[in-house]
C-alpha cells in the first residue's frame, strides 16, 4: 500500500470514527457531513487505485485529503452539548456503544 493511500484510509477511518461519535452523542447533522468527508476521500482513493499509477488521480486523492481535513475545521452545526445525555441514553437502551469502534481513554 502506498503512503498515499495509508494516509487517504487512515483519514477515513478517523472521519468515520468522529461520525460515529457524533452520532452517539446525538450530533447527526455532524455526523453524516463527516460521512461525507470520508465518502469524499474513500471515492478519491479507488479512483486513484483503478487509475494504475496516473499522477492526476494522486493528486486528485491527496487534494481530496487536504479537502476532507479542511473541512473538519469549519464542520457546521456546532457540537451540541445538550444533546449528548438523550442521545447517549438512547444508544445504550438500544445496545449500541463505541466499545470497539472508538478509542477509550483510561484515567
Amino acid at each position: 500500500m502506498s503512503a498515499l493511500n495509508r494516509s487517504a484510509t487512515g483519514a477515513a477511518l478517523a472521519l468515520c470514527q468522529d461520525a460515529y461519535g457524533n452520532m452517539m452523542g446525538g450530533q447527526e447533522a455532524r455526523a453524516f457531513a463527516y460521512l461525507k468527508l470520508a465518502i469524499s476521500v474513500l471515492t478519491a482513493a479507488n479512483e486513484s487505485a483503478d487509475s494504475r499509477g496516473d499522477i492526476r488521480a494522486e493528486k486528485a486523492l491527496k487534494d481530496a485529503i487536504d479537502s476532507a481535513l479542511d473541512a473538519v475545521d469549519t464542520l457546521e452545526p456546532p457540537f451540541d452539548p445538550s444533546l449528548m445525555d438523550a442521545a447517549t441514553a438512547k444508544w445504550e437502551k438500544l445496545g449500541i456503544s463505541p466499545a470497539g469502534v472508538l478509542p477509550t481513554v483510561t484515567l
